[in-house]
């Protein structure tokens, strides 16, 4: 086995995608549902939380891919994907254990 080569740039910026959409934007798009946030409101909310993270994950995760390698990059993304995961699931309990 050779040196693990480095993901296409579209797979880079679909998972980037996904992280933005997990940690920063499913909260942006329930308040929008919410508030019935309606025109520019929503094309200046969705740009900044969900457009802006993207561009900002995609370029940090190609920095560190060239200058770590692809593994360093690999287990940082494992831990902000555990973090996000983490964050989700305790913003989720209390909708469905009101008690707690």
């Amino acid at each position: 086995m050779g040196r693990p080569t480095s993901p296409p740039w579209w797979q880079s910026l679909l998972v980037s995608f996904g992280l933005a959409t997990i940690g920063v934007g499913s909260p942006v798009h329930a308040s929008i549902i919410t508030y019935q946030l309606s025109g520019e409101t929503i094309l200046f909310a969705l740009f900044f939380y969900q457009v802006a993270p993207t561009l900002l994950l995609f370029l940090v995760e190609r920095l560190l891919i060239r200058r770590y390698g692809v593994g360093v990059a690999l287990a940082l993304l494992r831990g902000v994907l555990s973090g996000l995961a983490i964050l989700v699931f305790l913003r989720l309990v209390p909708q469905f254990l009101p008690a707690l």
